[in-house]
């Protein structure tokens, strides 16, 4: 004898009868995503609806002068004005970033312990990671580049250490310390606001800073 079961899955009795059940891993997804992302806010977001790059303006710095009385501000041999250079940075997209798994629904009926908040837990934890490995690594990047207005000093990227320190950064809290310093000042010589800085260390290295009650 036939019957017609309630398929809980199933979106006003039509079409798939696993739809409801992917929305719900997915925003649990989402918020496994949410809890481990780790650069998240601390870089600039921008929303494309079409398109496959993006163009983010780049400009130069201005400078102040005492102006002394009768001479012409507007005539550029007085050295009053300021000429600011323009630039463009193009982002390219990358490819869809995913983390996909197959439940077959069979298999979930059989087990005997739930397994969906697991599975929503290490998807939204791999997509978490791997956008911020990409976001560092981007970072990282951007700072050795050269820059597109190179007659600025201020546009210029620039970093603290050069491929021979990388392998001694870590062994001790004073030598990430150091690092740290000189990061900060090479950000206050090109008036990098305070309140737009950050950084990021890795378990070990940050374990090294907090153990140092010196620093």
């Amino acid at each position: 004898m036939n019957t017609t079961p309630s398929r809980i899955g199933q979106d006003n009795k039509a079409g798939a009868t696993d739809a409801l059940f992917y929305k719900i891993l997915a925003k649990e997804i989402l918020a496994s995503y949410k809890r481990f992302v780790v650069t998240d806010g601390l870089h600039k977001v921008r929303n494309l609806k079409n398109g496959k790059s993006a163009g983010f303006p780049i400009m130069g710095s201005a400078t102040a002068k005492y102006h002394v009385a009768g001479k012409d501000i507007l005539d550029p041999s007085n050295g009053l004005l300021n000429t600011i250079a323009h630039g463009e940075r193009i982002i390219s997209l990358d490819d869809l970033l995913v983390a996909p798994v197959f439940i077959a629904s069979i298999d979930e009926l059989k087990n005997n312990y739930e397994i969906r908040g697991e599975y929503a837990e290490q998807l939204g934890q791999a997509l978490a990671m791997e956008l911020d490995r990409n976001v560092l690594q981007v970072i990282a990047l951007a700072a050795r580049a050269t820059a597109n207005i190179p007659s600025d000093p201020k546009a210029n990227g620039g970093s603290v250490l050069d491929q021979s320190d990388v392998t001694n950064l870590g062994d001790t809290g004073e030598s990430i310390a150091e690092a740290i310093y000189e990061a900060t000042i090479l950000l206050d010589e090109k008036d990098i606001p305070e309140n737009d800085r950050c950084i990021v260390l890795r378990p070990k290295q940050y374990s090294l800073l907090a153990r140092n009650k010196d620093l």
